[in-house]
């Protein structure tokens, strides 16, 4: 049986994201003047690829998953849209994406309409989780040539993510792939501090931390066979430390173009996370 996921995500992580990508377009289309375009929201960074690596990461997933047009995909966790917008922009594929958070699936769904988009990629607000989504998948069959879900699955608890392993594992075709970036714990003998752990929930909103060998069962036990993992640790600290020092850096344009409020929502999380 599938549960409500009860996500441990800080509203502080993505409660600005829609008010300063709303800015951002306003400027780069001079106050709609100008349409929105793939090419215009590249330049967007953290505001339409709120991930490790942007686009980067998103040109991985496709290499990855071997993404062509014919191909239909599912984003777990999709926030606003922007991976799901650029691998179907680049490689003409479908994408259904699924979110808890009404507001970023709202923005999603009104920006992927102003890129042209539509026909190709949708997003729903839903609980991949929850038993709706067992349900839709019951009653559609396995429908996805892969799955992918980016820093999305730390936020859910344990009991949760098995409901929604499963429900993904019905949903995505026997011959589909999947690709996940998400945290683990890189050993059962060092176990994290009780400091650790509650900077790991109350800033970045960890809410499980499995072992690579757990993560694996855990897939294995929905019929995903052949998983494979890449430590991205070295790779991902040297790109939160950068991400940090520009971030720190351009304060004063940060806050001109979103406010204040906004800037000091992001700072404790941008300057915690290399350190996690």
């Amino acid at each position: 049986m599938a549960h409500e996921s009860k996500s441990e995500t800080p509203a502080s992580m993505y409660d600005w994201r829609v008010e300063a990508l709303d800015a951002w377009l306003h400027t780069k289309s001079d106050g709609g003047s100008k349409p929105v375009t793939m090419e215009m929201l590249n330049e967007a960074g953290h505001l339409d690829q709120f991930h490790y690596k942007g686009i980067e990461a998103n040109k991985e997933i496709m290499e990855l998953l071997q993404v062509d047009a014919s191909d239909k995909l599912l984003d777990v966790g999709c926030g606003i849209g922007g991976p799901a917008r650029y691998i179907s922009w680049k490689t003409g594929c479908t994408v259904d994406g699924f979110d808890i958070q009404p507001d970023l699936v709202e923005k999603a769904n009104e920006v992927t309409s102003l890129v042209g988009l539509r026909d190709r990629v949708s997003f729903t607000r839903m609980d991949v989780c929850s038993e709706d989504f067992g349900k839709k998948v019951a009653s559609t069959g396995a429908l996805y040539d892969g799955y992918y879900s980016i820093l999305v699955n730390l936020h859910i608890p344990k009991e949760p993510r098995m409901g929604m392993f499963e429900n993904i594992g019905r949903a995505v075709k026997e011959s589909g792939a999947l690709c996940i970036e998400d945290y683990i714990l890189r050993s059962s003998e060092r176990p994290l501090t009780s400091e650790e752990t509650k900077t790991l929930k109350e800033v970045v909103g960890v809410a499980y931390l499995p072992t690579r060998k757990e993560y694996m069962l855990q897939l294995e036990a929905v019929g995903f066979v052949d998983v494979q993992f890449e430590d991205m640790t070295e790779i991902w600290t040297e790109f939160t430390v950068e991400r940090e020092r520009q971030f720190l850096a351009d304060r004063k344009k940060f806050t001109g173009l979103y406010g204040e409020a906004s800037y000091l929502k992001m700072e404790k999380f941008y300057t915690t996370v290399p350190q996690t």
